[in-house]
């Protein structure tokens, strides 16, 4: 019966992905590279669990992870954004140690926070749970822009806006305003490297 009904709610949205993983895979072959995202899986559920979020998918190289899914918190935000600096730190350990090497190089990681429906798709003998909507979208596109901006973080204004309702408050070094494909309104960003992402539980304001 969970889920039977739709519901909708706010909820914290993350996507991400490795950069590089299409030339790996063309590099490595489907076994090795098989490998690869199995270490990448792990050490993306691993985090997401331990910041009680919920892997909604793993798609290849990606991922999108929710927060407040099974049950909405005023901390769901401040979670995610803990999250997603430490999925680029551990992802990025691994890389640089028993990972494959230069071959990718980081993780790209984006954020919002925004009302979602929360519903089990699929066909009738197939289903998963789903969250869906405007702010699932611009999670999506945040990613992008990541990539756009050569950074391993953006988080959308309204994500670190409400973290900070939920005692944390990351230091956010650079923001911009963007307009998202697709999208009629701007959206504002903070943007983060992955040397900075190196120092923000230092700076962070955690009450």
């Amino acid at each position: 019966e969970f889920l039977k009904v739709p519901r909708q709610q706010n909820a914290a949205i993350l996507f991400l992905d490795l950069a590089g993983y299409t030339g790996l895979s063309e590099k490595f072959g489907p076994s090795r590279a098989r490998e690869v995202l199995k270490k990448f899986h792990t050490v993306v559920v691993d985090e997401t669990m331990k910041h009680d979020g919920v892997v909604l998918d793993l798609m290849g190289d990606g991922a999108m992870i929710g927060f407040g899914i099974l049950e909405e918190s005023r901390t769901d935000a401040a979670r995610a954004c803990r999250c997603a600096f430490a999925l680029v730190r551990e992802i990025g350990s691994w890389l640089s140690s028993t990972g494959p090497g230069s071959d990718i190089s980081s993780v790209r990681v984006g954020g919002h926070f925004g009302p979602v429906v929360i519903s089990r798709l699929g066909h009738e003998y197939h289903q998963q749970v789903a969250a869906t909507g405007d702010s699932v979208n611009s999670a999506s596109r945040l990613q992008d822009a990541a990539r756009q901006f050569g950074v391993c973080v953006v988080l959308s204004r309204d994500l670190t806006s409400a973290a900070n309702e939920g005692a944390f408050s990351p230091i956010i070094p650079s923001t911009r305003t963007i307009s998202l494909r697709g999208r009629q309104q701007p959206i504002e960003i903070g943007l983060w490297t992955a040397s900075e992402v190196g120092t923000v539980f230092s700076t962070s304001r955690c009450r």
